[in-house]
């Protein structure tokens, strides 16, 4: 690691020109924020017919360097014939931004988002960039954990340039475990006392003292709960500049009478707001709450650094309020290295497998590799280093592996001793009614309840206490029902006729329990008329362990405003919802509990048909032969099609048996020699099945985006369900999908009937 001496507050634009190496990506560790890395290089002269990129992960932090670059301009935000004095022309690129394209400017300035979505286009000027530097990348690492487009971001900039680009990643809180090429040691790194404790509702305490007093306090916090403790016991409300994400304020919104002030002396600010925010109170009063036995209240020491010094003037005193992790608590891998990596060199797997559910637990430490048709697997550096950092952080604080972290930018832990105490809030659901009416101004503003609010069907099975029937339609009636409170916070909406359907049958134990048990009985004999006794009883046994909590969430997914299924896809099929029951039973629930008609558009036998089409062929109408005689046969053969290695006759022996099979099913000879010579030596009896599912996935993504693009595209919802469409409640003359002729065979015929 390369150490590089800053003397100075803010860092020279010759230290940011050393970081960056022509051909190479440097990951920076610049140890103090707020030391002008960013500006530095967006001041760094960029060469004739040259361009510079800068990529952060959040709109705010963008949106944040185009106000300081309009505002030093002296020009309005809203002023779009801007015209650029500065010695660097920029353009900002994120949602709803001005510029639209890369003419005129040195400097180009993207949220991650945008960056990637706009690669067509910034593959036009690949050759025109020096430099690219990843701001913030600490946060593009934590956020990869749950945006797919931040996952493996820094390979997927190296990769979009030349080798001659110089890149850099820069954080002053990397990940404790991740590399760091460069370290800058700055002259200018004043102490920082951070005080500790456990108890909230003391915390709590000092906190109102502060307001009392008028001092100026920051609060950060993902608990509504520690904003409610806060608000007036008579009347529940609470003035302050409220700087949080959605959910935050919502939850926030239904257990007090929000009043937001921008001059207020108290700023609540959530994870959203750790970076990208300048907080300019001077003095200012610093209290973080942490609590390590819930995800979304589990941060890290950086994420605290990277708060505290959101408070540009200093903060007078600072408090972190921290529970520790629930002596339940287990860790999920005794060394996640070790047992990532052997699970993806076992051969014995196949890769469609290891990405079932089956296997959940590696599922956000491996990254899909996508070639053409094939999917390979590699481990996902950054989620395990995120992993051993959340294991090492949840030790007793302070703890031994933040030392290094701490002398690097000067910070002491004073201990207040106190006993760990939490504190309990729960939302009334009277309460939230009257609260969310109370707040619908403010929540207008931000539109955080907008018109196309939508419903999240969560997995409530795992949860304490929601484990009988009657437990899980309780809890999902109290999901809907919350929901539909919050989508009505105005007095203003109506409950559709889907909406009140499911919150009949979820508020009643035995109308819910009739369900299920009607369910039950049209899956046991479906199963029984097409499988065999022992394969019947596997799939029936396996349905009726999730029975209660599949029927809850297929009514939670017609409560929905468009029907739709949360996807749950494993290589290139889609396992939601409506793949977890038949047709029939799909059919049953639409039309007879909703009153919805359903239709589904599947391809005309699949799988053969796609094969078929991969050698320029259509199937012939009698392939199945008269009354589709063969079909169960031919479909079992299939699934099975390869060298078994366990048989005694030899591989010349089986290719014979094999070809000879082929011809007894009249395959086609040319589809046949494909047959043999891509999958019959196949690793995994799954490849056929895999290889033909790429195409399937093709072919079905392109009628529904043909559906959807229809002028008059009129229904309820449209969902996959493996090899066909099902469209709920249409009104559109769909008769075209017999004439639909996918872009990847061109020629071909009778996909759908």
């Amino acid at each position: 690691m390369k150490i590089i001496k800053s003397n100075e507050k803010y860092l020279t634009p010759e230290i940011v020109e050393e970081c960056f190496e022509k051909g190479k990506l440097t990951s920076v560790d610049k140890t103090v924020t707020g030391n002008g890395f960013s500006t530095g290089f967006l001041n760094l002269k960029v060469r004739l017919g040259r361009m510079h990129i800068i990529i952060a992960p959040n709109r705010a932090v963008v949106e944040e360097k185009e106000k300081a670059y309009l505002d030093d301009l002296n020009l309005p935000l809203t002023h779009k014939d801007k015209v650029f004095h500065s010695e660097n022309r920029m353009k900002f690129f994120y949602g709803k931004s001005f510029d639209s394209d890369f003419d005129d400017a040195d400097v180009l300035v993207f949220v991650a988002d945008s960056f990637i979505m706009r690669g067509d286009a910034i593959k036009q000027i690949a050759h025109r960039i020096d430099k690219v530097l990843i701001d913030e990348v600490h946060s593009v690492h934590q956020q990869s954990l749950y945006r797919s487009i931040l996952v493996d971001f820094e390979n997927r900039v190296v990769n979009r340039f030349t080798s001659n680009v110089a890149i850099v990643s820069v954080t002053a809180t990397p990940i404790l475990f991740a590399r760091v090429d460069i370290k800058i040691q700055n002259k200018y790194t004043p102490k920082q006392i951070i005080n500790y404790s456990k108890d909230r509702k003391e915390t709590i305490a000092r906190i109102k003292e502060d307001i009392d007093n008028g001092e100026n306090v920051v609060l950060f916090t993902n608990n509504a709960g520690v904003v409610y403790n806060l608000s007036d016991k008579n009347d529940r409300s609470l003035e302050a500049k409220f700087v949080v994400g959605t959910n935050l304020f919502n939850g926030i919104g239904k257990k007090v009478s929000l009043i937001h002030n921008e001059s207020s002396k108290l700023t609540v600010v959530s994870s959203r707001g750790f970076e990208g925010f300048d907080i300019t109170y001077k003095d200012a009063r610093c209290y973080f709450f942490e609590d390590r036995s819930s995800g979304y209240e589990s941060f890290s020491i950086g994420n605290l650094y990277q708060a505290v010094n959101r408070c540009r003037k200093g903060a007078d005193y600072i408090e972190y309020c921290r529970q520790e992790v629930s002596d339940k608590h287990r860790e999920v891998f005794r060394d996640i290295k070790k047992e990532v990596y052997a699970f993806i060199l076992d051969d014995k797997i196949s890769t469609e497998k290891k990405l079932s559910s089956a296997y959940k637990k590696f599922k956000p430490y491996i990254i899909k590799v996508h070639k053409g048709k094939d999917i390979s697997l590699k481990m996902n550096r950054i989620a395990i280093n995120l992993y051993l950092e959340q294991q090492m952080y949840n030790l007793q604080f302070p703890q031994k592996g933040i030392e290094e972290f701490s002398n690097d930018r000067n910070i002491e832990f004073h201990k207040i001793e106190t006993m760990s105490k939490r504190i309990k809030t729960r939302t009334d659901r009277e309460a939230a009614i009257q609260y969310l009416f109370t707040n619908r101004n403010e929540i207008s503003k931000r539109d955080s309840i907008p018109e196309d609010y939508h419903l999240n069907v969560n997995n409530l099975w795992s949860k304490d206490n929601v484990e009988t029937s009657t437990q899980i339609a309780y809890a999902y009636w109290k999901e809907l029902d919350m929901f539909l409170i919050e989508k009505n916070y105005a007095n203003d909406y109506t409950n559709t006729e889907r909406q009140d359907i499911a919150l009949s049958i979820l508020s009643n134990p035995l109308e819910f329990e009739e369900l299920c048990d009607h369910i039950l009985e049209m899956f046991i004999n479906s199963k029984k008329s097409k499988h065999s006794r022992i394969k019947a009883k596997e799939k029936i046994d396996n349905f009726k362990k999730y029975l209660p909590t599949t029927v809850a969430q297929l009514l939670m997914s017609f409560s929905r405003d468009k029907i739709s299924f949360d996807e749950n896809q494993v290589a290139w099929r889609n396992y939601n919802l409506a793949t977890k029951i038949g047709m029939s039973q799909l059919t049953e629930i639409s039309e007879t509990i909703f009153n919805t008609k359903i239709d589904e558009y599947d391809i005309a036998s699949c799988y053969p048909r796609i094969m078929y089409a991969i050698n320029g062929k259509n199937l012939p109408d009698d392939f199945y032969g008269g009354d589709k005689k063969n079909k169960v046969a031919m479909n079992v053969y299939f699934n099975q099609f390869g060298y078994d290695k366990t048989q005694r006759l030899g591989k010349a022996q089986q290719k014979q048996k094999v070809k000879k099979k082929l011809r007894e099913f009249n395959i086609d000879d040319d589809v046949a020699i494909w047959l043999i010579d891509n999958f019959f030596e196949s690793e995994f009896r799954g490849d056929l099945f895999n290889h033909i599912a790429y195409y399937e996935e093709q072919i079905i993504t392109e009628l529904i985006s043909l559906i959807y693009d229809d002028d008059n595209c009129n229904n309820q919802g449209i969902a996959r369900r493996h090899d066909s469409v099902i469209v709920f409640g249409n009104e559109d003359n769909l008769d075209y999908i017999s004439d639909f002729v996918p872009r990847i065979f061109p020629g071909t015929i009778g996909w759908f009937k």
